[in-house]
């Protein structure tokens, strides 16, 4: 017979943090997820007290992005919640996989002018990949581990997991064993696709075939902790790499091969995608920055391009 844990809300989701292994957490306290931070001190997690939550969900995309694992930030319930918005929305643009924690009113008591009340979710939902809302306590456990699988799966993003005061403070009979979390889903990104065989093989071709190859590489190259790959190909095969602002690092900035920024702040690597007879880029938007406005790519050479997910893959014309 498997062992049962009494326990409020608040430490369930403190539980499946620690499951997940999470590092460092950022936060400021309210009474709707107290719960919680009790717990957190208890299992001796690793929470670090600010004093804005601009600045918490701030430092967790600096964490995610030189760890590699999936933050945490919290906020209490309306002005907490909202707080978060503009380093939501960095962590969305920039593909930042983080759990964001917000406490919300008391079920019993919404809408009924209850102390910094808004409609939270209403102005979250557009800068996060998705919400999870916990309507049932003993769901905890299972959407705890959805909002990592989510954060961490495709391109990495911020997921936001909403907890009403009545459920961070309810206690219920959980079953331990409930409080598992996935390997998998404990770095960003979580789950990486095969290319297609065919476009696989005529991509290699149309490089093989080249003259003047050129790669252009974005921030995916360090989302992927693809940096090291893309400086051995680029070495094997002595293809020139050029990198966008966020891309910067995909190689070494003295190395030979290294053309520097391309698009809006280009010095050289605009004249060598002239030039080129196929651009290989690798983990980029290709937005207006990368595209000095969209004109760069308009007409050219061709053009592979590898991203995480196909809805990468935009026109460039």
């Amino acid at each position: 017979m498997s062992e049962t844990l009494e326990i409020t809300g608040g430490e369930a989701i403190a539980r499946m943090f620690a499951a997940h292994d999470v590092g460092l957490m950022f936060g400021m306290g309210g009474f709707q997820l107290l719960p919680f931070y009790d717990a957190v001190r208890r299992l001796k997690l690793n929470h670090n007290l600010i004093n804005d939550e601009r600045c918490a969900v701030f430092a967790a995309d600096a964490y995610t992005t030189v760890s590699g694992r999936p933050a945490v930030c919290d906020a209490t319930l309306g002005p907490g919640a909202t707080n978060l918005v503009t380093g939501l929305a960095e962590a969305y643009n920039a593909g930042t996989a983080m759990v964001a924690l917000v406490g919300d009113s008391h079920r019993m008591h919404s809408w009924k002018n209850m102390t910094q009340e808004a409609r939270q979710l209403e102005v979250l939902r557009p800068v996060v990949k998705d919400v999870l809302r916990v309507e049932k306590i003993e769901r905890i456990p299972e959407l705890v581990r959805r909002a990592f699988a989510v954060a961490t799966s495709g391109r990495p993003g911020p997921v936001v997991l909403d907890v009403p005061e009545d459920i961070a403070h309810e206690v219920h009979a959980f079953d331990a064993a409930a409080f598992h979390a996935s390997e998998t889903y404990r770095r960003a990104p979580a789950l990486r696709c095969r290319p297609d065989a065919d476009a696989l093989a005529q991509a290699a071709a149309m490089l093989a075939g080249a003259d003047r190859p050129l790669m252009l590489c974005g921030g995916g190259v360090h989302i992927s902790d693809a940096a090291e790959a893309v400086q051995d190909f680029a070495r094997r095969y002595n293809i020139p790499v050029a990198h966008t602002m966020s891309g910067k690092g995909a190689i070494a900035c003295d190395d030979p091969l290294n053309a520097g920024l391309f698009g809006r702040y280009s010095r050289i690597a605009n004249d060598l995608i002239a030039k080129s007879d196929c651009l290989f880029v690798v983990g980029c938007k290709l937005g207006e920055v990368a595209t000095r406005r969209y004109d760069l790519l308009a007409t050219g050479p061709p053009i592979l391009h590898l991203a995480l997910v196909a809805d990468e893959f935009v026109p460039t014309t």
